[in-house]
């Protein structure tokens, strides 16, 4: 009795998708209209200059923070506060020593 449903149901959701893919079918140049509108409107209406200006900062700002990062990381800054940390551990290990 269950395998006999099935077909049916199958059935059934056959004609579901037509029913909906006939429709879209129908009303595709409609909807190609009204997209094509819409996407023109939004690109007339896009603030270009202020979205480069947003991805020109954030670049700029990673690419500082990135100069930062690799100066301490490995170039002079690095040096600097190994120094530092020398003194210190130094300075510990004389206190340490008395």
């Amino acid at each position: 009795m269950y395998n006999d449903e099935l077909p049916i149901i199958k059935l059934e959701l056959d004609r579901m998708r037509y029913s909906v893919v006939h429709a879209f079918n129908q009303r595709n140049a409609e909807l190609e209209e009204i997209v094509n509108e819409e996407l023109e409107k939004a690109l007339e209406n896009f603030s270009y200059a202020q979205e480069i200006r947003k991805v020109v900062d954030n670049v700029l700002q990673e690419a500082i923070k990135r100069a930062v990062e690799s100066f301490f990381m490995f170039g002079g800054g690095q040096q600097v506060i190994n120094e530092m940390i020398g003194d210190v551990l130094n300075k510990i290990s004389l206190k340490v020593g008395k």
